[in-house]
């Protein structure tokens, strides 16, 4: 019974270290107008991960995700002059 819990707990060990180095990337970009200048506060979404990020004083953004294919979803209000 000992040697059961024992392989049992090694199992569960791995199963956890594995999960642990899953892999992750990073997605980064540059939000620009049709000008080419940055546009700042722009949120950025990947809705399948219920995660995103804003663009910051230079137009960029970053945040992880796993690897894999999304969809980036960008929204802007901005004011006209």
């Amino acid at each position: 019974m000992k040697m059961f819990f024992y392989n049992f707990l090694l199992l569960g060990c791995l199963l956890v270290s594995s999960t642990m180095y899953a892999q992750e990337g990073t997605i980064a970009g540059m939000v620009t107008d049709v000008a080419g200048m940055p546009i700042i506060g722009a949120t950025l979404k990947i809705a399948s991960l219920s995660t995103g990020a804003r663009s910051d004083a230079n137009g960029q953004y970053r945040f992880n995700a796993p690897a894999g294919s999304y969809t980036l979803q960008v929204s802007y209000t901005g004011s006209g002059t």
